[in-house]
């Protein structure tokens, strides 16, 4: 699989999953935007990792990547950066919807300005940014949108509840909330893109993936055998990208199609 003189532009791509993702896409002949908030140093310490490091991860080995400065909370901003991705590379083919924001506390305590950064960065962005490229992506004939979703967009089911969530409940709420709201957006623009030949498909992991984010969220008394890399969401990524426009509107929970991945 090549991916030679395709485009991508990958949000939250300063570590994480967002990094992965990117460095894969590169790795397989992509250009690659980098967007994100931290440009050459991380925005909060607390979560180490920047752009500049990722870029030069992936110039380092041959690849080619930008970093574009973003706050996603801010339309024009999610516009800036579609327009400096087509501006710098000429085209636009691919779109992966990484960013996320967790805020943690239960539902009935959380503060309000965390509801309104948890929707505006992890659910509006990613529908103002397919919106901003999908004119690119039918110029290029066609293309691939990934969103990034989670385990938590699936609903509990009825209660009573044996084990009620608590401490971070109110973060399992709000991510769970925008992530089935993004689910649900990635089949509804599946269905009305695909004469357009882009595919629309979201990556859904069941487990804790290891990054910065995660880490920080849900504290650090979980056992390192209790994450996952995200190794294998930056292979899934491309082999999404390998498949015929008919493959569209598919949430790919953790683990399926692993086994066709191994070539990557």
């Amino acid at each position: 699989m090549s991916l030679d003189g395709k485009v991508a532009i990958v949000t939250g791509a300063s570590r994480g999953i967002g990094a992965d993702i990117a460095r894969y896409l590169a790795k397989y002949g992509a250009g690659v935007a980098l967007v994100a908030r931290s440009v050459d140093a991380p925005v909060d310490p607390r979560m180490p990792g920047n752009m500049k490091d990722v870029e030069s991860s992936i110039t380092a080995v041959g690849g080619v990547a930008i970093s574009i400065g973003a706050n996603l909370r801010e339309a024009e901003s999610v516009r800036s950066a579609v327009e400096q991705t087509v501006a710098h590379f000429g085209r636009l083919d691919i779109v992966v919807n990484n960013a996320v924001v967790v805020a943690p506390g239960r539902f009935d305590l959380i503060l309000d300005r965390y509801i309104e950064l948890m929707w505006q960065v992890s659910l509006r962005a990613p529908l103002l940014l397919m919106k901003e490229a999908i004119p690119h992506l039918r110029a290029a004939g066609g293309g691939d949108i990934i969103n990034v979703s989670s385990g938590a967009a699936r609903f509990p089911g009825p209660g009573p509840y044996a084990n009620p969530p608590s401490g971070t409940g109110g973060a399992d709420v709000m991510y769970g909330t925008v992530k089935s709201a993004l689910d649900r957006a990635t089949q509804g623009i599946a269905m009305e893109l695909q004469e357009d030949e882009i595919k629309v498909n979201a990556l859904s992991p069941g487990g804790l993936i290891k990054t910065p984010g995660t880490v920080f969220a849900r504290g650090l008394g979980i056992p390192e055998e209790g994450y996952e890399s995200a190794d294998w969401m930056g292979r899934m990524a491309v082999w999404i990208c390998e498949q015929p426009p008919t493959f569209t509107g598919n949430i790919l929970f953790d683990g399926d199609f692993r086994d066709r991945i191994a070539h990557l």
